[in-house]
């Protein structure tokens, strides 16, 4: 009865989530990690010092609380890594979409600036070929922005390790952390080794709260045209170490390949809304797949 119960569920979010990505190819994909589970019980997809959390919540009744030492680079502990179900390579579409609640006491103060929503890159061989990076900067201007020629107070930066060129979005007044509330951030990849301007697809965009802060038409996004992405990372490692003991939550940690049907003011395709809400009834599947079901999530 169990087994037909999470079979009837899995049947369920398939379908549900047609209303929100289309119908799409497919071949195309949609993982939720809704963070619902046991009150102090470890996350099974995130690193050692996550755990389900009532102290501060989005939706339903859990978030993921993400802790790290201070004095730690947080590698292994804060955050944690999520494979994507197929490697995505040149032509392919990704959005990824999360909300967060940073307490008032979190200090995010790094060197340079806080790893934040990564995706990894590599070879077909299996080779490092370095993330798609989406920082935190440090409060203030603390951090040298080349287009500028100047110091700086750009509350993110943004850049490929493989291909080094940083993008600050978003401006420090309107748009950086609030701390003591929840937001959300968004960001899409269109993946390519050839940006838009130059005659190719490579682009990027980035929300938060469903303002547009970028749309990087200059960009790569792929090292070269055999590059592959295998994975979304969520911190995952602290630059110069956590000045103390800390933590902060997610939820709703969203990652699809199948197009989303919301749009935001400017016309682009994009997950949106505060949590993922079915507005309309879904079109007949013209195929039915059972999606896999993170281990966290209750089969109640």
């Amino acid at each position: 009865m169990m087994f037909l119960d999470q079979f009837r569920l899995a049947i369920f979010v398939s379908l549900s989530l047609c209303s929100i990505f289309g119908s799409g190819n497919v071949l195309a994909w949609t993982e939720v990690n809704n963070c619902e589970g046991t009150n102090g019980v470890k996350v099974p997809e995130l690193f050692s010092l996550s755990s389900f959390s009532t102290e501060q919540v989005k939706t339903g009744s859990t978030s993921c609380r993400l802790a790290i030492a201070g004095g730690s680079d947080g590698w292994a502990s804060f955050g944690g890594t999520m494979m994507f179900p197929e490697m995505l390579q040149k032509g392919d579409e990704l959005w990824i979409r999360l909300n967060i609640y940073v307490p008032e006491s979190f200090d995010y103060t790094a060197s340079p600036a806080l790893k934040f929503m990564r995706v990894h890159t590599r070879t077909p061989a299996g080779e490092n070929l370095g993330y798609l990076d989406l920082y935190f900067t440090p409060d203030g201007p603390t951090h040298w922005n080349s287009a500028l020629g100047a110091q700086d107070d750009s509350p993110y930066y943004w850049y490929y390790e493989a291909l080094p060129k940083t993008q600050y979005p978003g401006d420090f007044e309107a748009d950086r952390i609030r701390k003591g509330t929840w937001e959300s951030f968004e960001i899409y990849y269109k993946f390519d080794d050839v940006a838009v301007d130059n005659g190719g697809t490579g682009l990027i965009r980035i929300w938060k709260n469903n303002k547009l802060l970028a749309n990087y038409t200059d960009q790569v996004t792929l090292y070269n045209s055999e590059t592959l992405a295998d994975s979304f990372f969520l911190f995952t490692y602290y630059n110069g170490n956590a000045p103390k003991d800390q933590h902060l939550y997610v939820d709703n940690i969203i990652r699809t390949t199948d197009q989303p049907t919301n749009v935001d003011s400017n016309g682009y395709k994009f997950i949106g809304g505060d949590e993922v809400i079915i507005t309309a009834s879904p079109n007949p599947p013209s195929s039915l797949s059972v999606e896999r079901l993170n281990s966290g999530d209750p089969l109640r």
